[in-house]
């Protein structure tokens, strides 16, 4: 049975699948995994170029491919699973951190209700952590991270680099929306949940903030300097996009 789980709650797209990926590589973690490239990694490929994520936490659950099959079919659900969550707790020892794409901020007062609820009834004592982190593109060093991610949403809206590189004003108004429900709204609520941390991407980008961070949640992996890099180099910056985004924002007002 698990003893101390982290839960990382946060909206995908926003390097969300990083930080527990870099949690689960702490030697307070029990699961006995080794996270391997590319076969636990998922590719995102578009007009914005190539980027690489960690495959969410399945990658920890060993060969157990019924619950790999379970979390891969509700980790991206606006509703709390006590069946999956009890099966995964039943399947492990120690320490673990698992992570959860919920979309939609507004969802997560009642998703972290139901989880608080369900393990005060069937496992008490199991400590309980709930972590996650914002994102404002106005603020974030590399906003193209975003980008990279986002980037086959929006070729399937037609919003092509190309397209928007040489129309940057289409994109302000989105870069607003994204920012009120990534930074403000989401921020907001995670405080109203007592979340028990709560980052920010632009910590996170920063390796020697991103260092201090992650300790504060769990013994550092001892490659952890390595580890980074070699995130932020499967993820490169696209110069050119980052320029849009700063000459369009300053049209706007608003200081890089």
């Amino acid at each position: 049975m698990i003893d101390k789980l982290i839960i990382y709650l946060s909206p995908g797209h926003q390097c969300t699948e990083f930080v527990p990926w870099l949690i689960n590589n702490s030697p307070d973690m029990d699961h006995g995994q080794e996270c391997l490239f590319p076969d636990d990694w998922t590719e995102y490929q578009s007009s914005y170029g190539q980027g690489w994520e960690p495959m969410d936490s399945q990658w920890t659950f060993d060969n157990d491919s019924d619950l790999r099959m379970q979390y891969k079919q509700i980790r991206m659900q606006k509703k709390f699973s006590p069946e999956f969550m009890n099966d995964y707790v039943n399947h492990r020892d120690g320490n673990g951190c698992i992570f959860f794409n919920v979309a939609s901020p507004t969802d997560y007062k009642q998703w972290v209700s139901d989880c608080r609820s369900w393990f005060a009834d069937n496992f008490p004592d199991t400590e309980i952590k709930f972590a996650g982190h914002v994102m404002d593109l106005f603020a974030i060093k590399h906003p193209s991270l975003f980008f990279i991610k986002e980037g086959y949403i929006l070729d399937e809206d037609g919003y092509y680099r190309d397209r928007l590189v040489e129309h940057s004003s289409i994109v302000f108004s989105y870069l607003q929306r994204k920012v009120n429900a990534r930074f403000t709204v989401l921020h907001d609520i995670y405080k109203d949940c007592n979340f028990d941390y709560i980052f920010d991407l632009s910590d996170i980008e920063d390796v020697d903030k991103c260092r201090d961070m992650l300790y504060s949640i769990v013994t550092l992996p001892e490659n952890f300097d390595e580890l980074h890099a070699q995130y932020f180099k499967l993820n490169p910056i696209d110069p050119e996009v980052e320029s849009m985004i700063e000459s369009e924002c300053t049209n706007n007002g608003i200081a890089l």
